[in-house]
């Protein structure tokens, strides 16, 4: 993990995951990922250590899924390009519930994004006409 991540956005993204890797679900997290890269040698931006802006990974997926497969990792949210706002780019995760697609908020919030595709506890969610 980074060390220069602070203490309360750390424990923001802890809580946040529940303790679990946000890819896989399976596992405990042991690092915090940075969806929108610092860069080399560092970077003077505030946001660059915001909720919004990181995941709690297990080992085998930070390194398997987001630094080996970086394309999808693109495809997928778990990397954000540069001129972009990860609060603004949604993210495919395993969450508390379900997986499917949502965005990070700096206060340490999930926010749904597509109810048709989350899935909880194995089953298919029932998605509601909210427009009638």
């Amino acid at each position: 993990m980074a060390k220069d991540i602070p203490d309360l956005v750390r424990s923001i993204v802890a809580l946040r995951s529940n303790g679990i890797c946000e890819l896989c679900s399976a596992s405990r997290f042991h690092e915090l990922h940075h969806r929108q890269p610092r860069g080399m040698g560092g970077t003077k931006r505030l946001d660059i250590h915001s909720p919004a802006n990181l995941l709690a990974l297990c080992w085998r997926c930070h390194h398997e899924n987001v630094e080996v497969q970086r394309e999808s990792a693109y495809e997928k949210g778990w990397l954000v390009r540069r001129g972009s706002d990860p609060a603004e780019t949604r993210v495919w995760l395993h969450t508390v519930f379900g997986p499917g697609w949502y965005l990070l908020d700096d206060e340490g919030l999930y926010h749904i994004q597509d109810l048709d595709e989350v899935r909880i506890f194995g089953q298919a969610r029932e998605v509601y006409n909210y427009d009638s």
